[in-house]
């Protein structure tokens, strides 16, 4: 039995206490009630010499399912204490509390945990409880202090059974696992519960057919949701096995589950491959692909991966979690079979660059950079692995070998502490933000100082699009091109729709004649670069980055909610995709990448592939984030979490 535990937040309710103090007059008091609120929570009837009490609790107004029993709470605080001995207590007589729980706290507080009664069902549960001061026994309170008792309304809301049983969701679906005999594998499984399912929450995972090595690893990502990670226990022979997996979501503990939420348990389908070593399928480089080398793929960030996938041969190669989700991981580069990450904590903003295998996803090697609150994605290329760091200490173009991960050399840069994206490699130069009032600069490619600056605004979030002969940036309304081979201003053109929205740039996408593209302030502008002018703009409903290709600009309209193809020309609206989710879903759409018969798009909770033929939804993965695609066919997927998903589309 693996446990991951939860504090869920607090539904505040009557709670039974017991106390003893001094003070007070006795006696109850005949004059009418009066409302008094205690700092800024929900008003409490209180008698009015009765104020040397108060009571902290929200609307006593609790939600729960047929057959579950739940836990609420109250504290107590006391002004003043009375000078005699008293018993503090709380009684109900409706009925609709089980049990109680005293927990003494600092001096003059205290709290009580309540459960419900087991029994209730469905419908609408109404009482009144009392919170009483005796000198006596509270559920007899002959003798009453000043102002006792205060009373409280208290409603139990009970769903039936039948509309709570899919309160918990898997991501993925099936926990499948393909691996090489002798070879360590593991599957990140995320389990998701539609709302809160109480105050206190243990869930239980077992696997009966002991397919799993014990024990699992577990940890609570929020109020509703849980990850395990799933490793297959050691020398499993070649085969297949598979397992139903019991998961249990319980208030007491889920090794006797006398107390089970609504719905548990629930069972998630695990299936682990053990490939004979000469039967894993190996990763080819496929020829028409070049790596990944930096944001949305190449210098002219088109998004485009020229090859045909049939989705019939997707498969998930592997899935891990970056073990500190309490930081940030960038978007990843390609090259060489290696996938590059950077990763920060929040809690002491500790950076790591982070090699992993293609093949496996495991490790290949891990790169501390120490202290470090604003790092960049990282750009590939040239057997090396280029990142910025942007925050004033720090900042710096840092250049590491890709095979070991050893620091090539770092190169001190200025800045005004804003984030950028990953810096653009053409050939053997790079071309990186850099300026303590704003700029850009070329590097060659080992890193060291720039061949030449140029100064421009400073904005953040952009990185330049490059060509063989101009560096291309969107700022402030303006596009600026700048000669690769003097870094000088080459030529500007305005653009007369520009509203200033920010201080965050624009990136263009580059075409193969001679046009550029920009998103800003949810508008698509469009650049003749031959011609040196603006072409046209489409005012749009938010509309995103583009995809350039063979022809075609593909993008998100509507707030994420359409995909559209345009002629990259003349703005001409060509094609509008089948509606991208289900009524079930609404979410919006802002990650593209598109192949020569496929547009894969994401949101943040799922990955789908079009089929450009006919714009339907072809494929569908229930994870969603930063997309991109390696030379070895590879789609990953990386989550706000953390989360990494590696799909084989070949």
């Amino acid at each position: 039995m693996h446990r991951f535990t939860r504090l869920l937040a607090c539904l505040l309710a009557p709670a039974v206490l017991a106390a003893c103090g001094g003070g007070g007059n006795g006696g109850a008091s005949d004059k009418p009630p009066a409302t008094v609120v205690p700092g800024d929570k929900p008003p409490v009837t209180v008698a009015p010499s009765g104020d040397w009490l108060s009571i902290h609790s929200a609307a006593l107004e609790i939600g729960m399912a047929e057959g579950q029993q739940s836990a609420f709470g109250m504290d107590i605080s006391l002004v003043r204490t009375p000078s005699q001995p008293f018993n503090l207590g709380i009684v109900d007589g409706g009925g609709l509390i089980a049990s109680s729980e005293v927990v003494a706290g600092a001096a003059r507080q205290y709290s009580a945990t309540m459960r419900s009664a087991i029994d209730l069902q469905p419908g609408t549960h109404r009482s009144t409880v009392e919170v009483r001061a005796c000198e006596d026994d509270p559920r007899v309170c002959a003798k009453p202090l000043e102002g006792s008792p205060w009373r409280l309304p208290l409603t139990i809301n009970v769903k039936p059974k039948a509309d709570t049983g899919g309160r918990m969701s898997f991501a993925p679906a099936m926990a499948e696992i393909s691996m090489q005999a002798g070879q360590a594998a593991s599957l990140t499984v995320e389990a998701s519960t539609s709302t809160v399912l109480g105050e206190q929450v243990h869930v239980a995972l077992t696997d009966p057919a002991g397919i799993l090595a014990a024990p699992v690893g577990v940890r609570a990502l929020s109020d509703k949701q849980f990850a395990a990670t799933l490793v297959p226990a050691k020398g499993l022979v070649p085969g297949v096995y598979t397992s139903k997996l019991e998961v249990r979501a319980c208030a007491d503990d889920p090794a006797v589950c006398h107390l089970p939420y609504a719905g548990s348990p629930w069972t998630l389908a695990l299936k682990v491959t053990v490939l004979p070593a000469d039967k894993v399928k190996p990763l080819p480089v496929l020829p028409q692909l070049g790596p990944w080398s930096t944001y949305r793929g190449n210098p002219a960030h088109t998004g485009y991966v020229p090859a045909s996938f049939d989705p019939a041969s997707f498969a998930l190669r592997w899935q891990r979690l970056f073990e500190n989700q309490d930081g940030r991981v960038t978007a990843p580069a390609h090259d060489n079979g290696l996938v590059f990450q950077g990763v920060v904590t929040y809690r002491g903003d500790r950076a790591e660059l982070v090699a992993i295998s293609e093949e496996s996803g495991a490790d290949v090697w891990r790169t501390s950079l120490g202290l470090m609150s604003k790092l960049n994605p990282p750009a590939a290329a040239n057997g090396k692995v280029y990142l910025t760091s942007t925050s004033r200490e720090e900042a710096s173009l840092w250049v590491f070998d890709q095979k070991t991960g050893k620091l090539l050399s770092r190169q001190k840069m200025d800045t005004q502490g804003r984030y950028a994206l990953a810096p653009a490699v053409l050939g053997d130069t790079l071309y990186a933000p850099n300026g303590s009032a704003g700029g850009l600069s070329q590097f060659r490619a080992d890193g060291q100082q720039p061949a030449w600056s140029s100064t421009l605004p400073a904005f953040a979030d952009w990185t330049p699009a490059v060509d063989a002969s101009h560096a291309y940036v969107y700022l402030d309304g303006r596009l600026y091109a700048i000669g690769v081979a003097d870094g000088r201003l080459a030529y500007q053109v305005d653009d007369p729709d520009h509203q200033w929205p920010s201080y965050s740039g624009g990136t263009l996408v580059l075409s193969d004649n001679q046009f550029g593209f920009v998103s800003d302030s949810g508008r698509l502008v469009a650049f003749n670069l031959a011609r040196r002018t603006h072409a046209w703009t489409l005012q749009g409903k938010r509309v995103t980055t583009p995809s350039y290709a063979k022809g075609m600009l593909y993008l998100f309209n509507n707030t994420g909610g359409t995909l559209e193809a345009y002629a990259p020309d003349s703005g001409k609206l060509l094609w509008t995709a089948a509606k991208l989710s289900d009524p079930a879903d609404p979410t919006w759409f802002d990650q593209l990448v598109v192949t020569d018969n496929l547009a894969f798009i994401s949101s943040e909770d799922s990955t789908l592939a079009l089929d450009l033929a006919s714009g339907k939804t072809v494929w569908r993965y229930a994870l969603g984030g930063k997309l991109s695609i390696s030379d070895r066919g590879m789609l990953y997927i990386v989550s706000r979490s953390g989360r990494v998903a590696a799909i084989g589309l070949q």
